[in-house]
């Protein structure tokens, strides 16, 4: 009976310790806010704030991420994410909503949803896969746009610059360019419509 009550309270501690290997527990959970922070990673599980945070390793959020004037390395985002002012040196994955303002992107995108961009530097390729895609005053390389079911496809440029190929797979593409965009690359599997500049899309 000893030796079987020994036994038992020994794999109870092996499980133990395997739940507090770091790999098991480093996901937080909740709604919180960081500023002024360096971080080596951060695993997140609801709603994260930051501001003002580098982030040396990887980042992954699951839920929404809304973050300002910082900088990640290697972010995924299952959920919505929001960046502003902010410095992307590594790979980006978002399974969602993103929205860019003020962003240099280093590294390449990949987007499983919206994707709208204002003031953006984009310096590797954007494989994205939805119905819609908005540039606004920005720059980018090549963009893949992956289909969505029977979906038509829409890129909308305006007073952007593509320096690189435009390639709808499904072949059911439409760019859309203001006066002021220009492509250097070729369209592949879409047409190219000019439209006049919006009104409210004008420089104030």
């Amino acid at each position: 009976m000893l030796l079987r009550t020994t036994y038992t309270l020994a794999l109870l501690a092996i499980s133990l310790t395997a739940l507090a290997e770091p790999n098991t527990t480093d996901m937080q959970f909740g709604a919180i806010q960081i500023s002024q922070s360096s971080q080596k990673k951060l695993h997140h599980s609801g709603v994260l704030q930051l501001d003002n945070v580098k982030v040396e390793g990887d980042t992954l959020i699951n839920g929404y991420l809304l973050a300002k004037n910082s900088s990640f390395h290697d972010l995924t985002v299952n959920g919505q994410c929001q960046l502003e002012n902010t410095e992307l040196l590594g790979p980006l994955s978002i399974n969602g909503q993103l929205q860019l303002k003020n962003v240099n992107a280093e590294g390449p995108i990949t987007v499983y949803g919206f994707l709208g961009a204002r003031n953006t530097q984009f310096a590797k390729p954007i494989t994205i896969t939805s119905a819609n895609l908005d540039l606004i005053d920005s720059n980018a390389q090549n963009i893949t746009i992956e289909p969505v079911k029977d979906l038509k496809q829409t890129l909308n440029l305006t007073r952007s610059t593509v320096n690189g190929d435009i390639t709808f797979t499904s072949g059911k593409g439409i760019v859309k360019v203001d006066p002021a965009s220009s492509i250097k690359g070729k369209v592949k599997g879409g047409t190219i419509e000019k439209v006049a500049a919006k009104p409210e899309e004008k420089r104030q």
